[in-house]
């Protein structure tokens, strides 16, 4: 099923819910997923609810990300808001670009 949504794709921006009992575990099985993909273009990750759940820090994300030798940015962000939204599309074409 992934490989149809990603079909045509120019890059991937994944969204991850700090309030989840393990959110490394669910970047880990989107990483583990699209990671064919990713190969391909690029990543940027987007963490949400940071101010109800401060923990994974994004020093955490950064540690766990360079764990599996796979750098990407990564930016606390609040989904409903609109620059910083603008911010991950931004971050991604700007990886696009040194691809």
């Amino acid at each position: 099923m992934w490989k149809i949504l990603v079909q045509g794709g120019l890059g991937l921006l994944i969204l991850i819910n700090n309030d989840l009992p393990d959110p490394l575990a669910e970047l880990e099985q989107y990483l583990t997923d699209f990671d064919e993909f990713i190969k391909e273009t690029d990543v940027v990750i987007g963490v949400t609810r940071m101010d109800i759940s401060p923990s994974p820090s994004l020093d955490d994300y950064y540690n766990f990300l360079r764990e599996r030798e796979q750098m990407c940015p990564v930016f606390a962000i609040d989904a409903r808001s609109e620059p910083d939204v603008l911010l991950l599309l931004d971050a991604l074409l700007a990886c696009l670009e040194n691809v």
